[in-house]
């Protein structure tokens, strides 16, 4: 029996035993009792390959965190075999994916009495099951990984194909959806998926540790190039000259010059016929891998005297608001208070200006359309990367001495949402109301009390936070 047929019949008996679990009535269809099934299996089949996949979730949780799974008592924990706690943690992570509307106590007895199940059968399983040499070659001959192509392909299995890549699956459909909602044109269409598609190859970080395909890789094989590998957003390159194997460009954008693969742009006939030097303008993003730069996604040409000069300042206007910095504006206005309590709109203007943010006339028009009927205070929340995260009509969950919205009764029902909900509030600000402790009311629903309820989630906020805004503090902040 060949390792593929082996692994087939295995994720039925998985799906079997879904089937009669209490987790039953939590898949929504078969198809997703299914691939949840096919997913559990394949982190069994990395298990017994030694792949290196969930032994990175081992290990950057244990640096993050101080053990080897969130959650959940490690230790009586054997690394490399199966553990009831492995199971819990990835059936919880199916749970999240199905109903990302809500959160599901990861102590969810139905998740437990399923992974005891589920555990039985591969400890049954361990001491015979195949290894997949091929899968193990294509993670980690040390030939295939040098070769950009290989990365590619390495990247987008680890970001849509893997079993720890449903998140990020269900995300890139979200993303067409949304980007085609309005969209006639078949080809406009496909376009769009591959561009949405290659973004989050090199740049997802909807799974687990909330690491990007090349930071995964960096870690399964233990090789620090892959950490580097740099995947840049779409923008304006001139080119300016060229040789036998690559184009010489200029970012329009920074000025700064480039030297691209020409073997990496997918149109023999365009790249041998079409471009002049000092004319031709190239909208498209770029890999950079082993001091190498590879045109990646979609790419458009034009003339340069078709670019608008407005398209080049709006390219550089991005460049200056990604720059750190605001924070520390944000502290000195504060006198290094985490948190400033505004009780209304004009309050909140009046802090702006302390801080010297230029407001245009339009940008204060639509700060009062937004923020003139709070009734509950507004707080205005340091991020750590760099801006403000405004929170309205929630300042009373924060618990702090100069808040005079505080309310502990409210903040018990409420303040959870500011670590739980990406759409309330910004992943730095959330972190540092974390690091200092100012939503002690916030705990989760728990059949133990509201007391471990909260314990509960002020010990695992950091994991929580990570996952559902899908950042972390090495990369994000």
């Amino acid at each position: 029996m060949s390792t593929d047929q082996y692994y087939a019949q295995l994720a039925s008996r998985v799906a079997e035993i879904l089937n009669g679990s209490f987790l039953k009535d939590a898949f929504e269809t078969t198809e997703d009792m299914k691939d949840t099934a096919i997913r559990i299996t394949a982190w069994f089949e990395d298990i017994i390959s030694n792949l290196g996949i969930w032994r990175t979730v081992n290990e950057e949780c244990s640096k993050r965190h101080g053990k080897p799974l969130p959650f959940y008592d490690t230790d009586s924990y054997f690394p490399n075999e199966p553990n009831i706690e492995d199971i819990n943690l990835l059936l919880w992570d199916a749970m999240e994916t199905l109903h990302p509307d809500r959160f599901m106590n990861p102590e969810n007895p139905a998740i437990i009495e399923a992974a005891v199940a589920l555990c039985k059968l591969f400890d049954e399983e361990f001491p015979t099951a195949p290894e997949t040499e091929e899968l193990y070659v294509f993670l980690h001959d040390e030939q295939q990984l040098q070769d950009y192509w290989h990365i590619r392909k390495v990247c987008d299995w680890l970001s849509m194909r893997s079993y720890i890549s449903q998140r990020q699956s269900d995300k890139w459909r979200e993303l067409l959806e949304e980007s085609t909602e309005d969209n006639d044109s078949p080809m406009d269409e496909e376009m769009i998926s591959y561009s949405i598609l290659t973004d989050l190859t090199f740049r997802g970080k909807h799974n687990l540790l909330s690491l990007t395909a090349p930071q995964w890789l960096a870690r399964i094989t233990k090789k620090q190039e892959f950490n580097d590998l740099q995947f840049s957003t779409p923008t304006y390159y001139l080119l300016i000259g060229e040789n036998a194997t690559q184009f010489l460009m200029r970012n329009m954008a920074t000025d700064e010059e480039l030297a691209i693969e020409k073997d990496s742009f997918s149109d023999d006939e365009f790249v041998s016929r079409y471009p002049k030097v000092g004319d031709t303008v190239f909208f498209c993003s770029l890999v950079r891998f082993n001091g190498r730069y590879y045109q990646c996604g979609i790419m458009a040409h034009n003339q340069k005297s078709n670019i608008k000069q407005d398209l080049i300042d709006e390219e550089k206007r991005k460049i200056r608001l990604s720059e750190k910095g605001s924070h520390a504006l944000f502290l000195k206005a504060s006198g290094g208070k985490p948190v400033v309590f505004c009780k209304d709109d004009n309050e909140m203007l009046q802090f702006y200006r302390k801080m010297q943010i230029p407001l245009t006339p339009d940008s204060i028009a639509e700060f009062r359309r937004l923020f003139a009927d709070c009734k509950n205070g507004i707080a205005l929340v340091g991020d750590l990367y760099g801006g403000i995260s405004i929170i309205p009509e929630l300042a009373y969950c924060i618990k702090s001495d100069d808040n005079p919205f505080y309310d502990q009764k409210k903040a018990a029902q409420h303040a959870h949402a500011l670590l739980l909900d990406p759409n309330a509030i910004s992943y730095g600000a959330a972190c540092a109301l974390i690091d200092y402790n100012l939503l002690p009311d916030a705990k989760l629903n728990s059949l133990n009390g509201d007391e471990y309820g909260r314990q509960f989630l002020h010990t695992h906020a950091q994991f929580i936070t990570d996952y559902l805004f899908s950042k972390c503090r090495e990369y994000d902040l």
